[in-house]
């Protein structure tokens, strides 16, 4: 079946209408997505702040975000598993305030940082304390 050429300059017009409508949706939706991104990293950010002021007091009080953690996991598990997310060694007062920003449930809140230090120095065979801090001995990267 043949097409006329007038035919086919119609229907090129018509997918090349379609094909600018298409663009002009993806043009919006992009600025739309920029918008939006902008603002859940201002939530995001906002968020951490208030989580790390939370921390900064000592708070045990679950978030509602979900907990990282399998429920039952000891306190130098969670450290592990920070410090290999991490990637580098964090000093005490940062681990533990990285611990409990992932939803580590403790009822010993004022006594927490040390209860991490602790935790860690029984586990000589995955962590060592150096100059910056508690690292673990062997990295898996």
């Amino acid at each position: 079946m043949q097409i006329s050429e007038s035919d086919k300059a119609n229907k090129i017009n018509v997918l090349k209408d379609e094909l600018a409508e298409i663009d002009r949706q993806i043009v919006a939706w992009k600025a739309q997505i920029q918008g939006l991104e902008g603002r859940i990293a201002r939530a995001e950010y906002g968020r951490t702040f208030l989580e790390e002021r939370l921390a900064d007091l000592g708070t045990t009080e679950p978030l509602e975000r979900s907990s990282s953690f399998k429920q039952g996991v000891t306190i130098w598990e969670a450290a592990e598993i920070v410090l290999r997310e991490a990637g580098h060694p964090m000093r005490p007062s940062e681990l533990a305030r990285a611990i409990l920003l992932r939803g580590y449930q403790t009822k010993t809140s004022e006594t927490f940082q040390s209860s991490v230090t602790t935790g860690l120095s029984r586990h000589p065979e995955i962590f060592r304390k150096n100059e910056s801090g508690w690292d673990l001995v062997k990295r898996g990267d």
